[in-house]
């Protein structure tokens, strides 16, 4: 690999799991939609233990139905955020905050990868903007 390129990769650390972590994402974080995500995100000063950006990808049982749609959503929406995060990464080193972002899927029916693309273009960009 050169310099210049990035890893698309979703490691655990860029993975939001804790019980604390995600009752302080929904407890702080604002929220906006980017139709079909609706985006909850919660920016604070980097620790050791947390920098960077960690994510959630998130399908309602009750808008959707069968697991494997579920996980399917889910699959997508990470997917397009790997392609996608490394403006926000580099936010985070640049000022030394730590990003927990939450992406919730709020349609009905199965999305296209079309469309999580250019939501979550726009959730990035939205997130860019009012986190300077």
């Amino acid at each position: 690999m050169t310099t210049g390129e990035t890893k698309n990769q979703l490691p655990k650390r860029e993975r939001l799991y804790l019980k604390r972590d995600l009752e302080r994402l929904f407890a702080s974080g604002q929220s906006f939609i980017a139709y079909p995500l609706r985006v909850v995100y919660c920016s604070e000063p980097a620790t050791d233990r947390a920098s960077g950006v960690a994510i959630l990808a998130s399908a309602p049982k009750r808008r959707v139905r069968h697991a494997v749609d579920r996980n399917r959503i889910k699959r997508l929406i990470r997917e397009v955020y790997r392609t996608r995060k490394t403006p926000l990464t580099e936010r985070c080193a640049l000022h030394g905050r730590c990003l927990h972002i939450g992406f919730m899927y709020v349609g009905n029916d199965l999305p296209t990868h079309g469309a999580i693309e250019k939501a979550m273009h726009k959730a990035v960009s939205q997130i860019l903007q009012k986190t300077t």
